[in-house]
């Protein structure tokens, strides 16, 4: 698991930055700004929670962190690299090993078990099968599902599938987790277990996360907030914890 990084003044470096980003759309009649000019520093070892309503431009920010939306001006940098600029074989690799990625909607693969969905991308790995397997026991077990792993999709609960989903994204060890309203489709209780593994994920491995979420009570376990209205940045909560 990532660890955090001090630079020489004891500080936490810097892992993710957006500078001036923006996304525009044009429509027949006008120009939909869903992200306008945002600037964000990630620290490594933080976990960030980008909050606000439905429309505001969080998944849109969140896409081009991840640098699966291009974005129309600005740049994204992970540690020294330029995602903006990459092309898109680079781009692959970028998100094979240094990024992980957790969206609402689970995206597992149903014909394949929770043990084979987190293998799936541990195939591309120097790792040889044995430990691939054991890599992808361990995390399974981490997150609650050591008598799960057998199971196919549609035997697990939707709090089980985005566990399933945590563990598949922590295969190659990212040095960013990104996670799309995580706790979109789960019930209450199914929340604080999903939030609870994240903020372990966080504070005793010091996986960095940023989330995007409405969700309120992620700021119980997040370390810093940040809050969009019309694709901007309006207010920010430091030192949560």
């Amino acid at each position: 698991m990532p660890t955090v990084k001090m630079g020489s003044d004891g500080r936490q470096t810097q892992v993710l930055k957006a500078e001036n980003l923006a996304k525009h759309y044009a429509t027949p009649h006008l120009l939909v700004k869903a992200v306008n000019g945002v600037d964000l520093t990630v620290l490594r070892g933080e976990f960030i929670a980008i909050m606000g309503p439905s429309g505001c431009g969080k998944t849109t920010l969140l896409s081009m962190l991840g640098g699966l939306v291009r974005p129309t001006s600005g740049r994204v940098l992970l540690d020294d690299i330029d995602l903006t600029s990459a092309g898109e074989r680079d781009m692959i690799e970028i998100r094979r090993y240094r990024l992980g990625f957790v969206f609402q909607a689970y995206y597992l693969l149903e014909h394949m078990t929770a043990l084979e969905n987190v293998l799936f991308p541990l195939q591309f790995s120097t790792m040889n099968p044995a430990e691939q397997v054991e890599r992808a026991e361990m995390l399974l077990e981490m997150v609650g599902l050591a008598d799960r792993m057998g199971h196919f999709p549609r035997q697990l609960s939707g709090g089980e599938k985005q566990r399933v989903a945590v563990a598949r994204s922590l295969a190659n060890e990212p040095a960013v987790l990104l996670a799309d309203e995580p706790t979109g489709n789960l019930d209450a209780e199914s929340t604080e277990s999903i939030l609870g593994i994240m903020h372990d994920l966080n504070k005793r491995l010091s996986q960095t996360i940023v989330s995007v979420t409405h969700d309120m009570s992620v700021l119980e376990y997040a370390t810093r907030a940040l809050h969009l209205e019309a694709g901007e940045i309006v207010r920010i909560e430091d030192d949560l914890r």
